[in-house]
C-alpha cells in the first residue's frame, strides 16, 4: 500500500517561513514594473517570486532572473544573496535539484563575503535539505547543524524551530523515531511559545505521522485531528487540505475506504480552489488509489493516469514515479499484465534517472 506522506520537513525551506501573500497579477505587475525605479522593481520582483513558487515554479525562475540583474544592476549584494536562494528553491520544487544545489551554493558564498548571517544559516538549511533528498543523512545533518549554531547565536527562535524540524526528518527517515519526535516536539514548544497557530499544526502534523509510521493509528488520528482543528480556526486552506490528506491515510491503512475517500476528496477540494497544482496532483493519485483497493479499477486507473499526467505537467519528476508504481499495481489488481509491467518499467526508467542525476552531482561536488 503507497501513500502519499504531506509530511511538512521540505516546507522548513529557510525563506518559507512567512505565507505568501498570494498569486500576482501578471499584468498589474508589468504595469508596476514599466513604471516603478530599480529598488522598487527589485522589490516588487522577489515578492512575486516567493508568491508563484509552489504553483508556477518556472514563472518563478522568470521572475528571479529579472529580480538578478537588477541587484547586480543596482551592486545590492544582500539582494544578490536573497534572490540566488529564491532561484535554489524554484528549482528545488521543478526537482531539479542539481540546479538548486548550485544556486544555494552561490547564495551561501555572496552571504559569507558579506558577513550576513542570517542568509548563510538559510543557505546552509536549504543545502541540508537538498542532501536529505538524496538520502546522504550525514552530510545533511552537518549542514542543518551548522545553520542550527547560527540560529542559536542569533537567538531567531523560528529558524530554531524549522531547524528541529528537519533534523527530525533525517530520524524519523532513518527509523530512529524516538529521536524523531524529540526534536519535532522541541520544534512544537518554540512554535507554541511563539504562538504561531499555522506551524503549531505543521509540528503536530509531523508528529502524527510519526505515530502513523509506526502504526499507532490511535495517537496519530489525535495529533492530526488537533491540527485540523487548528488550521480551520485559522482559516489555513492549505493547512486544512494538509491534515485532511493525512487523515484520510490513517482511514485508508484501518481499510475504511469511505472515510478515507471523504479526507481525501476534501483537500482535493480546497487543493482545487486554491491552485495547488501539485496538491491537486497527489490528492487524485490518493483518490485513485483507493479506488483500486475498492475494485473499482477504471475509475482508479483514469484518476491515476490524470494524476501522473498533472505531475508531468509540472515537471515534478518524483511524483511522475510513484504515480507510475501506484499504476502499475492497479492494472495488475485489475488484471491487465502487460500494463502492469509496462508502467512499472516506465517506474524504473523514472525511478534510475533520478538516482543516476543525483549520483553524478555529487561526483561533481
Amino acid at each position: 500500500m503507497r501513500y502519499f506522506i504531506s509530511i511538512l520537513i521540505f516546507a522548513a525551506l529557510a525563506i518559507l517561513a512567512a505565507p505568501a501573500s498570494g498569486q500576482p497579477d501578471s499584468l498589474a505587475l508589468a504595469q508596476e514594473l514599466a513604471n516603478a525605479p530599480a529598488a522598487e522593481r527589485l522589490e516588487l520582483l522577489l515578492q512575486a517570486t516567493k508568491d508563484v513558487r509552489r504553483n508556477d515554479p518556472r514563472l518563478s525562475l522568470d521572475y528571479g532572473a529579472q529580480a538578478l540583474v537588477i541587484a547586480d544592476e543596482l551592486g545590492d549584494q544582500t539582494a544578490r544573496a536573497q534572490v540566488l536562494s529564491d532561484l535554489g528553491i524554484g528549482y528545488y520544487f521543478l526537482g531539479d535539484y542539481q540546479q538548486a544545489l548550485r544556486y544555494y551554493q552561490e547564495s551561501l558564498q555572496v552571504a559569507e563575503a558579506i558577513g550576513d548571517q542570517e542568509r548563510i544559516a538559510n543557505a546552509l538549511n536549504n543545502t541540508g535539505i537538498l542532501y536529505f533528498v538524496w538520502g546522504e543523512h550525514d552530510q545533511a545533518l552537518d549542514y542543518y547543524f551548522r545553520s542550527l549554531k547560527i540560529r542559536r547565536e542569533l537567538e531567531d527562535r523560528d529558524g530554531l524551530a524549522r531547524g528541529y524540524n528537519n533534523v527530525a526528518g533525517i530520524y524519523q527517515t532513518a527509523g530512529d523515531f524516538a529521536q524523531a519526535m524529540s526534536y519535532f516536539r522541541q520544534s512544537l514548544a518554540i512554535y507554541e511559545e511563539l504562538d504561531d497557530q499555522a506551524h503549531v499544526a505543521g509540528a503536530l502534523n509531523n508528529i502524527g505521522l510519526v505515530h502513523f509510521e509506526q502504526e499507532r493509528y490511535e495517537d496519530s488520528l489525535a495529533e492530526l485531528e488537533r491540527a485540523l482543528s487548528i488550521v480551520r480556526e485559522i482559516d489555513d486552506k492549505p493547512g486544512v487540505a494538509l491534515s485532511l490528506n493525512n487523515i484520510g491515510m490513517v482511514y485508508e491503512a484501518w481499510q475504511r475506504y469511505p472515510e478515507a475517500l471523504q479526507r481525501y476528496g476534501g483537500a482535493l477540494a480546497i487543493r482545487e480552489d486554491i491552485g495547488d497544482r501539485q496538491g491537486v496532483a497527489v490528492s487524485r493519485h490518493n483518490i485513485g488509489n483507493i479506488y483500486s483497493l475498492q475494485g473499482k479499477h477504471e475509475r482508479a486507473i483514469a484518476l491515476l493516469e490524470q494524476a501522473a499526467r498533472d505531475a508531468e505537467a509540472l515537471d515534478v519528476q518524483e511524483i511522475v514515479r510513484d504515480g507510475l508504481l501506484s499504476l502499475s499495481e492497479a492494472y495488475e489488481r485489475a488484471g491487465d499484465h502487460e500494463q502492469a509491467l509496462h508502467h512499472y518499467q516506465r517506474y524504473k526508467t523514472a525511478h534510475d534517472a533520478i538516482f543516476e542525476s543525483a549520483q553524478f552531482f555529487e561526483v561533481e561536488l
